[in-house]
């Protein structure tokens, strides 16, 4: 350090050091003095340029706010050390000059850089903008492992990609959230009335790129029958190639629910007596599992015609469901309840004070299916019954403002039924 302080300033190749007259700086000369005196090392430079007050020549009483270039006299690639000489045989290239910008105050002053833009931001940055960068890549897949079976292969761009599936998403009527930044879908679907989270995410791999879908809990074979449909979706939107033509009837991969339609008299009770008394259990998971199914099975009308015989006490059973507060047995409860609501006999049991204030207080819950149900079962009641029901439309104005379309379909034929 001490040999650069001694040395001339026309040694400088980037030119003069300081290059805005109107900004205070400690000049080459102070430096040098401060060198002479005895500090060497980097941080008794720093504090030299720290005591040197960055004031206008023309007015030193106020302080300016524009920037602080300076340049410091070291070699780009010497190394540092702890010494306090931690520069030496230096060969001076070009100087570095820092520059740090606080504010639009001085632009207004008159201090102009044509670096900055009028906000102080280097022109050509984008800190701080909100322009998402289109041609970035999808990262590449953790540790290189991808779902070989639930996975293709796509040239299609990652941003066009992530359109296709936000779309079919729609259109299959599946729950998601999207992070652009991880180009992932975060799933949710209720095949039976069973949960079944999954995944997509699109990763970098090679020249194309993979999009992934990745099954987190829930029945495997319906996961199955969700990805098939999924693909051939994106294979009529080009997304990836035509899928083979589909297996002869009778494998597993059938498009079809299991509903006890075609069974009668004691043969159906057998089936669906076991399920009930299930649903009453105490075990959670056994009560669960009860009440998904009959979530599903309650679509077909022999079972319907069948839940009929005992309106009271499946009424009552279903109305202490609707208060469980796990959501694995309210969540399918209420799709039973909307099912069961066509019915007269059941609109009617549904139809009390108690009730609809249970449906009506399910509206406010965070998952989505919840929302959807409920509103299904409030307006299945209302059009059964009517005049007769209690609702009042101030209760559901929220639900015509929803961004699921589902539920302003049903809040809207709620609000016809009202009238």
């Amino acid at each position: 350090m001490s040999q650069r302080c001694s040395s001339d300033d026309s040694d400088v190749k980037g030119g003069p050091l300081l290059s805005d007259e109107k900004v205070g700086r400690p000049q080459a000369a102070e430096v040098k003095q401060d060198c002479k005196s005895g500090l060497g090392g980097l941080r008794d430079v720093r504090s030299a340029f720290a005591d040197a007050s960055l004031r206008s020549r023309e007015s030193p009483e106020a302080p300016q706010n524009l920037l602080r270039g300076f340049s410091l006299l070291f070699d780009q690639n010497a190394l540092f050390t702890s010494h306090s000489k931690a520069y030496t045989d230096t060969t001076y290239r070009s100087p570095i000059f820092r520059s740090v910008s606080i504010g639009s105050a001085a632009m207004a002053a008159g201090y102009t850089d044509p670096k900055l833009s009028v906000d102080g931001i280097l022109k050509g940055s984008t800190r701080g903008s909100k322009v998402k960068d289109v041609h970035r890549k999808p990262p590449k897949p953790p540790g290189g492992y991808i779902e070989a079976s639930t996975t293709f292969y796509t040239a299609t761009k990652p941003s066009t990609a992530m359109q296709i599936i936000r779309a079919i998403l729609g259109d299959m009527g599946v729950d998601f959230t999207e992070n652009s930044t991880k180009f992932k879908f975060k799933c949710e679907t209720y095949p039976r009335g069973y949960r079944l989270p999954f995944n997509i995410r699109i990763f970098t791999h090679g020249s194309e790129y993979a999009v992934e879908m990745q099954r987190r809990s829930g029945d495997c074979i319906c996961f199955a029958r969700i990805y098939k449909n999924f693909l051939r979706r994106c294979a009529k939107r080009g997304l990836c190639a035509k899928l083979e033509p589909p297996e002869p009837k009778g494998s597993l991969d059938f498009e079809g629910d299991f509903v006890l339609g075609e069974m009668q008299g004691s043969e159906l009770e057998s089936s669906l007596k076991p399920l009930v008394e299930m649903a009453a259990s105490e075990y959670v998971d056994v009560k669960s599992s009860a009440v998904c199914s009959l979530a599903q099975l309650t679509t077909g009308k022999a079972v319907k015609q069948w839940m009929r015989k005992n309106v009271d006490s499946n009424s009552k059973l279903l109305k202490q469901l609707l208060v469980a507060k796990n959501q694995e047995i309210h969540r399918p409860a209420v799709t039973i309840v909307a099912n069961l609501s066509t019915e007269k006999d059941f609109s009617a049991a549904f139809n009390t004070r108690d009730c609809l204030s249970i449906l009506i207080k399910l509206l406010d819950s965070e998952n989505a299916q919840v929302v959807r149900e409920s509103s299904r079962a409030l307006k299945n009641i209302a059009v059964a019954q009517r005049k007769k029901t209690s609702i009042s439309t101030t209760q559901i104005v929220g639900l015509l403002k929803s961004s699921d379309p589902r539920v302003q379909k049903n809040a809207k034929a709620l609000q016809e039924a009202l009238k």
